[in-house]
């Protein structure tokens, strides 16, 4: 899908009865292209059942992308933008800090990567991410609870202190024998039911990262 969006940016330039150059800005558009897929083409590989809402995770061209459609605050709660009124300029509109300037060429730039952290699926927005995983989460001093959620990898990280997707049993198990060894065990009902959610694997060959137990 191709979008036009309205950028701002300077470049520099003598202005009339100028004699140096300066930061003068200008607004134009551009196009970006943002990669859409078939489901055949990326195929879903985990769900990620959570208390409120399910997450599902994508596979297109060997990247992750999880659902992320944007959504706006109506009053009462969080409402999903309709396809066709999503506010791509907001999405991708370039914040600076205070005094720096960008060029239409950093300008382009920026947008053609950041149009690559999304993904179109039949009219759903997803958005790169990286596997899925358990990660306990103690609260507090003994006695102020532990809980299982289900979380996403960090890229920057080869070896994640946590349990794959493929060990759930495993990081229950774990789990419980924090919550027991910090007098947690009121917490030990809501962790063997995963009230904080669990992910569903629908393809394992997309369990690739390497997990340290957190005990």
């Amino acid at each position: 899908m191709v979008i036009e969006l309205e950028i701002e940016f300077h470049e520099n330039e003598i202005p009339p009865k100028c004699r140096l150059p300066r930061p003068v800005e200008h607004k134009d558009t551009t196009k970006v292209k943002i990669a859409e897929a078939t489901p055949e083409e990326a195929p879903a590989v985990f769900v990620i059942h959570g208390p409120d809402k399910d997450i599902e995770v994508r596979r297109y061209k060997n990247r992750l992308y999880k659902k992320s459609n944007p959504s706006f605050y109506n009053g009462t709660r969080q409402e999903e933008y309709p396809f066709e009124n999503i506010p791509w300029q907001t999405i991708f509109r370039k914040y600076n800090s205070f005094g720096e300037y960008t060029t239409r060429a950093e300008y382009e730039a920026y947008l053609k990567l950041r149009s690559k952290e999304y993904l179109i699926v039949e009219k759903v927005v997803f958005i790169r991410c990286f596997e899925p995983y358990y990660h306990i989460a103690t609260f507090g001093y003994s006695g102020c609870g532990t809980a299982i959620f289900p979380e996403f990898c960090d890229n920057s990280r080869k070896n994640v202190m946590g349990y794959s997707a493929l060990d759930k049993e495993i990081a229950i198990k774990d789990a419980i024998q924090i919550a027991r060894s910090r007098k947690d065990e009121e917490c030990i009902e809501r962790i063997e039911n995963l009230v904080h959610g669990y992910i569903e694997v629908v393809d394992p060959t997309a369990c690739k990262r390497k997990f340290t137990r957190q005990i």
